[in-house]
């Protein structure tokens, strides 16, 4: 639909380049109530848990799609949830080795966590 596209630019205003290209596909929201992060698709909601460890955000699960692995869904998913922690300045640390691999794969996201 249109609003979803305009939403997407409103919360993207930079030019989209590198990750970012990705993260902008898909809209993750973030879901206290549900404790978790959710990245709806046609397939699926994929989505990373999360829980509060005092004020430290805990990343134990990632889940995609069974349809969706293996097209870099899961990476998208890390990425723009890395991005909302980041915009959010909470402390957080992934415990999901997946999400563990991908932080590790880019500085920003090692220093995000302390990696």
């Amino acid at each position: 639909s249109t609003a979803w596209f305009m939403i997407i630019h409103q919360s993207h205003p930079e030019p989209l380049s590198g990750s970012k290209h990705y993260s902008a596909m898909a809209e993750i929201l973030y879901e206290p109530e549900r404790n978790r992060f959710n990245m709806p698709t046609e397939a699926g909601d994929a989505y990373v848990t999360i829980r509060w460890d005092n004020d430290v955000m805990i990343l134990p699960h990632a889940e995609v799609p069974s349809a969706l692995r293996g097209t870099g869904a899961g990476a998208r998913l890390a990425t723009g949830v890395f991005e909302q922690i980041e915009a959010m300045g909470v402390k957080a640390r992934p415990t999901c080795s997946f999400l563990v691999k991908v932080a590790k794969s880019d500085p920003r996201w090692q220093n995000l966590f302390g990696f």
